[in-house]
Parts: C-alpha cells; structure tokens; sequence
C-alpha cells in the first residue's frame, strides 16, 4: 500500500486531476517506472515479486500538467508480495 497527503493549498496551479504512482523493482535501474493514475491518497500495488526491493515515487498532475516529483522511497515486499 503507497500513501501520500494532498498538495497543500497554494502549491496546486489548475485544477487537480489526480495522482500519478511511479514503482520498479530497485535492481532495475536501466528499465522505465510503471506507473498507475489515481484521484484517491492511496493505492495498492498488486502482483509484485516477493521479498524484493521496490522504487516508488509519486507526483500530482493538473488540468495545467505534472507537478513536483516526491522523493524516491523504498520497500521491501515480504512473502505474500507486499
């Protein structure tokens, strides 16, 4: 499960559209981001491999275009993928 709080108020130029999730497994640094589109602050990664290191990172996008990237943060699945 990835979690993040709204763009506080003044830093949202346009109307907010969503949340876009950004994730790859740590080791592959050389492949592109997955990422899914979403209007809710949370989101469950599904179908992950086990006990594997993942990336993630997410960003608000507006009817103007993407925002700010957050930090890149890392996790580890466990047995049952997360």
């Amino acid at each position: 499960m990835v979690t993040w709080t709204t763009v506080p108020h003044g830093f949202v130029h346009g109307n907010l559209l969503g949340y876009k999730v950004f994730y790859r497994r740590q080791e592959d640094q050389n492949i592109e981001f997955s990422n899914i589109t979403t209007s809710n602050l949370k989101l469950e990664l599904k179908n992950l491999d086990k006990y594997t290191v993942y990336v993630m990172k997410v960003l608000a996008f507006t009817s103007k275009g993407n925002g700010v990237m957050s930090s890149n943060v890392t996790k580890i699945t466990d047995e049952d993928g997360w």
